[in-house]
């Protein structure tokens, strides 16, 4: 009982500080020569980002403080930024900062699932910080029941933190935040505080997040009560029982409350004095690019900070976008082509075309790398895909010295389009390579004829739509193969439905693993990669709220000749 008495006050006095800085952290000393201007949306953000990256210290922080730090790294995911390179001159970068730091802030549901929230915009896997698992850390305040805490601040962080890494939000979770909402349909950051509008535009976003529809009688009072908190001039307060002038922090948290709930913060639907809130956040905005927490305080680093996400029309968590599919590049008969490419776990591709001929022809595709070690070759290769998507094979290793050379040939009666994959599953690893394709060119109208038979490719059936569909289980081998050896399910996920799955498989042995695992592909086609979960031998994903429909799950073996066992479970 002692332990977890600590733990409590602990809470309770982290949750105070939270809710305080949204209010109060933004004054800082007044500066009367920098005056309001009133930047576009676009122009506002990269002003204000510009004003950030220059408030940075040498160990990476910002104000030295981790919440701060947290909230500037959301603000440039929100703005696109990359945040491995924002680094004071010689310095450390702001994810080292927030690595270093993660076991000591990580105290309780809030401090943790905003730690996570924040790594999982930046692209890191909050799982792996440093050594520490900070999902399974916010999942252990779980009591079992979806309830993370006895304040309303902590339970939207813990659901937006689960959220966020993409990890199951327990049943009872927004019940759990729902039963803290007041009878004037707010919430307040701690038992006893008085509602506020920072805290219910974050608990709006969490309850969305966790799959509750914009239209359920809890958000319908959220949204009446964030319009009772609109200042007469513009904007919203921090909370009408304490005054009638807006701040730029609140004003930025309304705004994400608003888009949460599918309302427009630009609308004249949400307008007072002809301002709306996204007209009365730009104008707490002042000429070197901060905005200020008040008309008149001066630059603020935590209003600053919260601005960015509301103007870049972002709602937490926040959403990687989904990256487009690159152009193919069309290869030319003879004609070289050369680049690099850096391995992601999902897999990273590039793509060339090339217009087989037909008549028989014999086409080669040749693609040469700098000679490596044999093993980081495993997940690296090209496949040939037709003009349906059947796949008609991959490269096989002609020679590795001098250089690694990978050859594929094969020949058509008919005039036909193929695709050329080239692909690395070695994450962080890059490869630089050529590519050329020969026997395409038909000089004077004279196909050249294959010279083996055997080499006339026929599509492979290799069609998503032939997949047996996942229930509960489903286990199986698979030889690998240099381009990839696959075993395809179908997954029907319904609306707002959490998917878990995990693959249990031999061999496992820590120099060939990384040529096995499975890919989840969103009915959009965004990959979903494995990751493993500390036990040799599995791997798993999880999506939070999916959207509904079919899912492609895609088991693979990258290890040529090699068996591999597997058991795919939901």
């Amino acid at each position: 009982m002692a332990h977890r008495t600590r733990r409590f006050a602990t809470t309770i006095v982290v949750n105070i500080l939270l809710v305080v800085s949204l209010v109060f952290l933004g004054a800082q000393a007044p500066s009367a020569a920098q005056a309001p201007v009133g930047a576009s949306g676009e122009g506002a953000i990269a002003d204000a980002v510009q004003w950030l990256q220059g408030q940075q210290a040498a160990d990476g922080s910002f104000g030295g403080s981790v919440g701060n730090t947290a909230e500037v790294a959301l603000a440039a995911a929100a703005a696109g930024q990359d945040l491995s390179m924002w680094r004071a001159s010689g310095g450390r970068t702001i994810l080292d900062y927030l690595t270093a730091q993660a076991d000591g802030y990580a105290v309780d549901a809030a401090t943790t699932g905003k730690l996570v929230t924040a790594l999982a915009a930046a692209g890191l896997d909050p799982r792996q910080t440093g050594d520490v698992d900070l999902v399974a850390r916010l999942r252990g305040y779980d009591d079992g029941e979806g309830v993370f805490s006895t304040t309303a601040l902590a339970q939207a962080w813990g659901i937006l933190g689960l959220a966020a890494a993409e990890s199951p939000v327990p049943q009872g979770a927004a019940d759990a935040l729902i039963a803290f909402q007041q009878a004037d349909g707010g919430w307040e950051g701690g038992p006893g505080w008085g509602t506020d509008s920072n805290t219910t535009a974050l608990a709006a976003q969490a309850l969305v997040a966790a799959g509750v529809p914009a239209d359920a009688a809890a958000l319908s009072k959220a949204r009446e009560y964030l319009r009772a908190q609109l200042a007469p001039a513009g904007g919203f307060v921090y909370s009408a029982a304490f005054g009638d002038v807006a701040d730029a922090n609140s004003t930025a948290y309304g705004i994400q409350g608003l888009l949460a709930l599918g309302e427009d913060p630009a609308s004249a639907s949400w307008a007072q004095s002809d301002r709306t809130p996204r007209d009365a956040l730009l104008a707490f905005q002042i000429a070197d690019g901060a905005f200020e927490w008040q008309a008149g305080e001066g630059a603020s680093l935590l209003a600053t900070a919260q601005a960015v996400p509301a103007l870049a029309r972002a709602t937490y968590p926040l959403r990687a976008p989904e990256e487009a599919e690159p152009a193919p590049v069309a290869l030319q008969d003879g004609q070289a082509a050369s680049d690099t490419l850096v391995g992601r776990r999902a897999g990273a591709q590039a793509l060339y075309r090339l217009a087989h001929p037909g008549g028989g022809r014999e086409v080669t595709i040749e693609v040469r790398t700098p000679a490596m070690h044999p093993l980081t070759l495993i997940g690296f290769g090209f496949n040939v895909y037709d003009a349906s998507g059947s796949r008609l094979g991959g490269g096989a290793v002609e020679s590795t010295s001098p250089e690694h050379v990978l050859r594929f040939s094969g020949a058509s009666n008919a005039a036909a389009v193929w695709t050329v994959q080239v692909y690395s599953y070695i994450d962080g690893t890059p490869f630089t390579y050529t590519i050329r394709a020969a026997g395409i060119d038909t000089e004077e109208g004279a196909p050249t004829p294959a010279t083996n038979a055997a080499a006339t490719v026929e599509p492979a059936v290799d069609e998503p739509d032939a997949a047996p569909i996942l229930d509960d289980e489903a286990a199986g081998t698979l030889v690998g193969d240099r381009g990839g050896a696959y075993a395809r399910y179908r997954l029907v996920v319904g609306a707002r439905e959490d998917v878990a799955l995990r693959l249990r498989f031999s061999p496992d042995d820590p120099a060939t693993s990384a040529g096995l695992g499975f890919t989840i592909y969103t009915p959009s086609g965004r990959a979903i990669a494995a990751v493993p979960t500390g036990t040799p031998g599995e791997r798993e994903a999880r999506i939070a709220a999916a959207s509904a429909g079919e899912y492609l799950v895609q088991v693979h073996n990258y290890l040529a000749g090699v068996t591999m066992r597997y058991e795919l479970s939901r």
